[in-house]
């Protein structure tokens, strides 16, 4: 096991079998930044990003695609292919849902379809943060999006 794992996570092993036996998987597929020669996992999620974001602390409003009931939440960041929201539930990913923002107050009402990619629970809170990536491409929402995401985006 040691030459797969490398001796940090052989050690980290030992110590947690003799305390709880089912954290075992996670420590073996997880990754350690600086051991076995993998990247950390903030490496990994920047390196798959097909687009630049910016922050977006706007409100949004959803729908579930077919439900009649609606909400609302605050946006957190947007990118061309996407939007990370601030949520009250855990929602299944690839769930559809159709949205309507504005990019900044008192710009043009924006109606987009898109499905969930992700959906994380805050630390220590009884929030989520979901990640949605949109389905439709309107080209002039697509267009305003990318002109702020130049001019707002995080580094």
């Amino acid at each position: 096991m040691g030459a797969i794992f490398g001796k940090g996570i052989k050690k980290r092993i030992k110590v947690v079998v003799s305390q709880i036996n089912c954290v075992i998987l996670f420590l073996a597929t997880e990754p350690i930044k600086g051991e076995c020669g993998m990247f950390s996992s903030e490496q990994n999620n920047s390196e798959r990003r097909r687009f630049p974001r910016a922050d977006f602390r706007e409100p949004v409003s959803f729908r579930f695609s077919g439900a009649p009931e609606s909400g609302g939440c605050l946006g957190k960041d947007i990118s061309e292919g996407g939007l990370r929201i601030n949520f009250e539930n855990f929602v299944r990913p690839h769930t559809p849902m159709a949205f309507e923002f504005r990019l900044t107050q008192g710009s043009q009402v924006m109606l987009i379809q898109g499905h969930v990619a992700w959906s994380h629970r805050v630390p220590s809170s009884d929030r989520y943060q979901l990640g949605v990536e949109f389905v439709t491409k309107d080209d002039e929402n697509q267009q305003n999006i990318r002109k702020f995401v130049i001019s707002n985006q995080i580094k």
